[in-house]
């Protein structure tokens, strides 16, 4: 007996789970679920608005758990596809390529040497040809009937042969593999390098590079077979043929190859794909849905997978953080631009809010709106009484307190430091029918008082966070610098001021 335990941490799917005892193997497949998101209905959602963004953002390289998707012709394959699909079809690759070099087809070629006349049987056109005009080489022989013969006729016969064009095929995708192979190789080195102070990864890291070294030699296996001896020669341009499309192994191969020049779509297939775990997945969705919405609510166009720029390392696809990505878009006097993940250095630390809104009013300086994203959610009994309903922790919502008091833009040796943040909320997984409360919860409350708070957040109910966005944008830029109650000290200043003859 055996008794353990699988933390999947913040992975979801299907995880194959596989128990090996003597020669016989047992497979078990788990599905591993979401606590915080209905699996079928958001968490599919979130996925298909990121891959609608950005299609790879969703993906990630071997994790425990994965989903099914399938390949497709996508335009832009990345080299996070390639290895996913690699991956899928490396088992089916090399038993083809194993069965045609057991069975491979030959074809036959005309091969030019010098035979001894008395072996000449069967004389074809091209040696009476040599016969009649004194060609050959070696004495001389009378014959015959016919006169003076050379002692060695040149004559050609045909000869069995593995260098055919379907193997310069095969040949020739077998090596653009593993060229492709070394960049990926080239990619995880240059990441381990910058990871050899961290641990947190390294394990994954060097399980990585393992299997992708395994790859390498599997393809070096294949390529030093007897069938590919002596080929050096590509392929005819724009080739194709019955046997390579039809063929027994030759129609695997050839379909394995060609699938690695598509990419993956997150469609029902036959193909495992891992996801970025879920918190991360969240938070990525937020950052593309709160753009989406800020566009439209500004009565502005963008193209997301312009405005969303992906930083690829290795087999890794991230969005590229503290970049600014402008929205392009005016309502009005009003210029809005919209930030991921950006840092602001300060005087007690470093500061990363998720999501930075920045609003421009004419003649006003920039006014600053931030979000975080928390997949965390907090639905004790003692949390619904002291909130009226569900949703993150207090010190989620805290860091937003501590962003508005801490971030600060202007020269810190010039004293003219200013506090931008105006506003924020906590963008939090919460469906319909459990947030019928919100409305009247101490959250929105916080809002509308406070300028700090939190909003339920899923794909089919974003309508509170539309709502309270339309209602920013409704704010005259002399309302919307309120951040809240006055500072009682600041308010005294202000009002002693204004009584000073």
């Amino acid at each position: 007996m055996c008794a353990g335990t699988l933390n999947f941490g913040r992975q979801v799917g299907l995880a194959t789970l596989a128990i090996t005892v003597g020669h016989q193997v047992v497979q078990l497949v788990l599905e591993v679920f979401p606590t915080k998101i209905d699996y079928k209905s958001d968490y599919q959602n979130i996925l298909s608005d990121i891959s609608r963004a950005s299609r790879t953002l969703a993906f990630e390289y071997l994790r425990a758990t994965h989903q099914k998707g399938k390949s497709a012709n996508v335009g832009d394959q990345a080299e996070l596809d390639w290895i996913v699909l690699l991956r899928h079809e490396i088992h089916r690759l090399s038993g083809a390529i194993n069965r045609i070099n057991q069975r491979p087809h030959r074809t036959l070629v005309r091969e030019g040497t010098d035979v001894r006349l008395e072996k000449v049987k069967k004389a074809d056109s091209y040696t009476r040809k040599s016969v009649s005009r004194g060609m050959g080489s070696g004495g001389w022989s009378e014959i015959y009937g016919i006169g003076p013969t050379k002692n060695l006729l040149p004559t050609s016969r045909s000869v069995e042969t593995l260098d055919t064009p379907e193997h310069r095929w095969l040949r020739m995708g077998l090596l653009l593999i593993r060229t492709k192979l070394a960049d990926v190789q080239a990619s995880l080195k240059i990441e381990a390098s910058r990871q050899r102070s961290m641990t947190q990864n390294r394990s994954r890291l060097i399980a990585e590079m393992k299997e992708v070294e395994g790859f390498v030699q599997s393809i070096s296996d294949l390529l030093n077979l007897p069938l590919f001896n002596g080929l050096t020669q590509a392929p005819p341009p724009g080739f194709t043929s019955l046997t390579l499309m039809s063929g027994v192994g030759y129609s695997d191969a050839y379909q394995a190859i060609s699938t690695l020049r598509l990419g993956l779509t997150i469609e029902q297939g036959s193909i495992e794909f891992s996801t970025m775990d879920v918190h991360a997945l969240y938070e990525t969705w937020c950052f593309i849905e709160v753009l989406r919405i800020v566009v439209t609510q500004a009565g502005g166009q963008a193209d997301l997978s312009s405005i969303i720029s992906v930083d690829s390392t290795g087999i890794r696809v991230r969005m590229r953080q503290a970049r600014r990505s402008s929205v392009g878009c005016r309502s009005g006097t009003l210029d809005i631009s919209l930030s991921y993940n950006e840092s602001y250095s300060g005087l007690t630390g470093e500061q990363r809010p998720d999501i930075v809104l920045r609003l421009r009013h004419s003649g006003w300086p920039d006014l600053y709106i931030i979000f975080d994203a928390k997949y965390r959610l907090d639905a004790s009994a003692s949390f619904r009484k002291r909130f009226g309903c569900a949703g993150p922790p207090a010190d989620a919502i805290n860091a937003l307190h501590r962003y508005r008091d801490a971030i600060v833009v202007g020269s810190h040796g010039s004293g003219t430091l200013t506090r931008p943040v105006v506003k924020g909320a906590a963008l939090y997984p919460l469906s319909v029918p459990e947030s019928v409360d919100f409305s009247t919860s101490r959250l929105k409350e916080a809002l509308d008082v406070l300028g700090i708070g939190a909003i339920p957040f899923l794909p089919g109910n974003t309508h509170y966070f539309e709502a309270w966005i339309a209602g920013i944008f409704a704010l005259p830029p002399e309302e919307l610098a309120e951040p809240g109650p006055p500072y009682v000290g600041l308010a005294e200043k202000k009002k002693r001021s204004h009584s000073i003859p």
